[in-house]
């Protein structure tokens, strides 16, 4: 048991230490990203 939460606490602490968030704008060519945190909602349209 004492394994299994210390497993639990190191990827929790990895995912908080390494995420990555979400930002609005143009990715590669085409491709934009519309990011509400409020809502927790991403929109996106590419145009080729």
């Amino acid at each position: 048991m004492r394994k299994l939460l210390a497993t639990i606490t190191i990827l929790w602490i990895a995912n908080i230490s390494f995420g990555q968030t979400i930002l609005s704008g143009e990715y590669n060519v085409g491709l934009n990203l519309a990011y509400d945190s409020i809502t927790n909602k991403l929109t996106g349209y590419f145009e080729n």
